[in-house]
């Protein structure tokens, strides 16, 4: 049986937002990023930390995959069955964090 992967409604309006791609550019990257993306276990330092974070704050069911700069959010099914693409969002650089961290020291003083 041929795996396949749903897409959202909502996905299909992030991903032509911000990756510009059409909805048949969408439906073949779905699953070519769900196999081939980059999960938390295969990152190290400040990354590794940021997805392991967002999976907990997420059901057990959600999966956060890397492919390029975006991080994509996955729903998979109770059942086994396929997955459904929810969102997609840019994932945070390091430089990101640094203003982030910097932002939060000074509005402490």
């Amino acid at each position: 049986m041929e795996r396949h992967v749903s897409v959202s409604d909502h996905a299909f309006e992030r991903l032509r937002e911000r990756n510009k791609w059409s909805r048949s550019t969408i439906e073949r990257m779905a699953l070519k990023i769900y196999e081939s993306g980059i999960r938390a276990e295969d990152v190290k330092g400040f990354l590794r930390d940021w997805m392991i974070k967002k999976q907990m704050e997420s059901s057990s069911r959600i999966v956060h995959v890397l492919y390029g700069d975006i991080a994509y959010v996955y729903q998979e099914s109770a059942d086994g069955g396929n997955p459904i693409l929810i969102t997609g969002y840019p994932a945070p650089t390091k430089n990101a964090v640094v203003r982030v961290r910097e932002g939060a020291r000074r509005s402490r003083r």
